[in-house]
């Protein structure tokens, strides 16, 4: 018999505290609740299970690779199921996972092979490093299964993401898998609702948004089931690249899979980091972060003697009339005030705020794959009824189809490389207009 039989319910309104409550559910579940729910014959995730298994032994067995890693291994499910032979680690951030893990390695004869640790993923990379697993092994599989990314903090899934890549390296390879959105309801009626360790008991009218495919419990325990759209959206927005020779979707009974390298763009930790903040903010300060034309540098300015950061600014904002009086002079009198308009690489938010000040918008989404960006660009913006910012790559959005008007990009996409730059001059008319 489990211990746990039902999370304490809780008003789904109170303030978070420091650590995430869901951290705490996932540490605290016991055993026994998880395993009835997952692995029980009756138990929607049943043949699920098998497909992923069946689907990593092919993976394993087309690249040779010498270590596999199971970052959020739960009670082992899954490296127990693989070859005795192969190199495990799992971690987990629930000890009583861990031990159920540790046992079942030593019952199967696979402890000196399948190691298992309680490790909370945030610190993976250091972790592995510290360890010398980056020095001993050169062809890792990173794994993250059971749709463990959306059910993490929305801020720890690039950290996570970008630790696996890292640690894959040149030679290694990321599978990600996910819950499809499209049995979200399935799940409800026949999971949720019937694991009150988990979730406690809810009203599928009240913490269930079936639109978004997405649910809030009394307990704090949160999901979201994607659809594929949304796990290129969610992952491009985590710098993870989405190139057709190295990034692999497939889609198989109640899951998504995601094959992907270990190269990352670099583009979100260097726009993320102090250093460029720092940068950009003491150049251009708050409104913008783009150069503007050089021709324009001195244009209006009183003499040559002015400072180079008061050219720039003048440059950059020259620059944004010009386009905006572009833009006005395209679309007509009759169109001003309803274009719908999308900024790829938004940075602070500069250029639609000059759209807005003359009345040209009636919205504007600006996108950018710094979340210190677009924190800045939600801050500077905050009274507008206009405009709204979103941390995801441009290289794949989550706007739907004609769904904008005019798309604007400036300087952004230097940093994408050719291919990058072809995926983009291709999708906006395709996807967006």
């Amino acid at each position: 018999m489990s211990n746990l039989r039902a999370a304490p319910q809780r008003n789904s309104k109170r303030i978070r505290m420091a650590e995430d409550y869901e951290t705490v559910l996932w540490r605290n579940m016991d055993v026994g609740d998880w395993q009835e729910t997952i692995k029980d014959e009756r138990s929607i995730f049943s043949d699920l299970y098998d497909i992923t298994v069946r689907r990593i032994v092919e993976q394993l067995e087309r690249n040779e690779h010498d270590v596999l890693l199971d970052v959020g291994c739960g009670t082992g499910d899954i490296i127990n199921r693989l070859p005795s032979s192969l190199p495990c680690v799992g971690i987990d951030v629930n000890p009583l996972f861990v031990q159920e893990c540790t046992n079942a390695a030593a019952e199967r004869g696979t402890a000196d092979r399948h190691k298992f640790f309680v490790l909370d993923a945030a610190s993976l990379l250091a972790w592995w490093t510290k360890k010398g697993y980056s020095a001993k092994f050169q062809r890792p599989l990173v794994i993250c299964c059971n749709n463990a990314i959306p059910i993490m903090p929305e801020k720890l899934r690039p950290h996570v993401l970008s630790a696996m890549c890292r640690i894959a390296g040149a030679k290694g390879r990321c599978l990600v898998t996910w819950w499809h959105g499209r049995y979200f309801s399935h799940a409800v009626v026949n999971y949720y609702k019937k694991n009150p360790a988990l979730c406690g008991t809810f009203d599928a009218e009240q913490g269930v948004d079936w639109e978004n495919r997405s649910l809030v419990t009394a307990t704090d325990y949160s999901t979201k089931w994607l659809v594929p759209r949304d796990v290129l959206v969610m992952l491009s927005s985590c710098d993870i690249p989405i190139h057709y020779d190295t990034f692999k979707l497939e889609e198989e009974s109640l899951g998504i899979f995601t094959y992907f390298g270990g190269k990352q763009t670099e583009a979100q930790s260097y726009y993320d980091s102090d250093e460029a903040q720092t940068f950009y903010s003491s150049i251009w300060g708050e409104h913008t972060i783009h150069i503007g034309r050089y021709d324009l540098t001195d244009a209006g300015l009183q003499g040559p003697s002015a400072a180079s950061t008061d050219r720039i600014l003048n440059a950059a904002m020259l620059h944004e009339e010009v386009i905006v009086e572009h833009a006005k002079k395209f679309f007509g009198p009759s169109q001003i005030g309803a274009i719908r308009a999308l900024d790829m690489g938004a940075g602070y938010g500069g250029l639609l705020r000059r759209f807005e000040d003359h009345g040209v918008l009636k919205c504007g989404l600006g996108v950018d794959i710094s979340g210190a960006m677009v924190a800045k660009a939600q801050l500077n913006n905050s009274n507008s009824s206009v405009l709204t910012f979103k941390k995801e790559s441009y290289l794949c959005t989550s706007l739907g189809d004609a769904s904008v008007d005019l798309v604007l990009s400036m300087d952004a996409l230097l940093h994408v490389g050719r291919d990058g730059q072809r995926q983009v001059l291709i999708s906006p008319p395709r996807d967006l207009m």
